[in-house]
């Protein structure tokens, strides 16, 4: 038996409040799949869009997001698998199963389009706090030409330092670090002391 995920839904009304509320920029992803959608999140103050899943049969959304709004709009996530091998594969998390086509002829195709940023999600560690695997750099072509940006499993300042020494990685996207704390996972919104601020 298949098993796919229903496409998630945007919720324009918490969107409205974030924006609102929030007083730096921000990006926004999950379900855009046409420009309607795309209009409304920038006209609500996002800064940035998102999109996965959206792009795996239709680049050509892309060009149309980049031509309307630029490049400098869309970010472009990848989520990235390990196989049993641990062999690197783009995870469709939509269809709950690793894809077989090539990650950097994928990450070509959103540039060609009108990528800005490309964001490699790696799926099998993000949320966990157990390190970054370093060894999936090596998945990252040098010669990008865009911003890179690497998420998953990140668990201390001196690691996000050691990835931003990386030439081809320009940020780093980090969620539990900031969030949980101590042995319990308690909920305490943290951020980095100032003489360890990249």
């Amino acid at each position: 038996m298949k098993i796919i995920k229903k496409k998630k839904q945007i919720n324009f009304d918490f969107i409205n409040d974030l924006a609102s509320e929030c007083r730096m920029p921000f990006s926004y992803g999950g379900g855009i799949s046409n420009m309607s959608d795309v209009e409304k999140l920038f006209n609500l103050g996002v800064e940035k869009i998102t999109i996965n899943t959206n792009v795996f049969t239709n680049y050509n959304f892309i060009n149309e997001i980049a031509k309307n709004f630029g490049s400098q709009s869309i970010v472009i996530s990848i989520d990235i698998n390990s196989d049993i091998f641990n062999k690197k594969k783009i995870y469709n998390w939509r269809e709950n199963k690793n894809l077989n086509f090539s990650i950097n002829q994928h990450v070509k195709n959103c540039i060609d389009n009108g990528a800005g940023e490309i964001l490699y999600n790696f799926v099998y560690r993000e949320g966990t706090l157990q390190g970054f695997d370093f060894q999936s750099l090596d998945i990252i072509d040098e010669d990008i030409n865009i911003p890179v940006i690497v998420n998953g499993g990140i668990n201390s300042p001196k690691e996000i330092k050691e990835i931003l020494t990386k030439k081809k990685i320009d940020a780093c996207g980090i969620g539990a670090l900031f969030i949980y704390y101590g042995p319990y996972n308690a909920v305490l919104i943290s951020y980095l002391e100032e003489e360890l601020e990249y």
